[in-house]
């Protein structure tokens, strides 16, 4: 992933989609069921968990990203490549729950 250049006061800044970048998972039709609707619900349930913990851990994110932006005149790439990271996570999440997609997302398939 490009690092984007810090913008001038005269420049706008461009922010791009996650979907410009890579495909995204073929989508659920409306009347397709999982195989174990069961299992599928215990999974949603310890996805819900596991997105408020994410909500927590990208406000962590932003303060220390603010303190280091504040102190260090600079932002920091780790902080910057695990939001992005995170950021990805919640969308694919965020699809499971609202029933988008049946592709579960990390720790049952691989980070991204």
């Amino acid at each position: 992933m490009k690092t984007p250049k810090t913008p001038t006061p005269e420049e706008p800044v461009v922010l791009q989609s996650p979907a410009d970048e890579a495909p995204a998972a073929p989508a659920a039709e409306a009347g397709d069921l999982p195989g174990n609707v069961w299992l599928h619900g215990l999974l949603m349930l310890v996805m819900m968990v596991l997105l408020r913990i994410a909500t927590a851990l990208i406000s962590l994110c932003a303060v220390i990203q603010f303190l280091w932006m504040l102190f260090g005149k600079s932002r920091n790439e780790g902080v910057m490549r695990f939001g992005d990271g995170l950021a990805n996570w919640m969308a694919a999440a965020s699809h499971f729950l609202a029933g988008r997609s049946d592709e579960k997302p990390f720790p049952w398939s691989a980070w991204k």
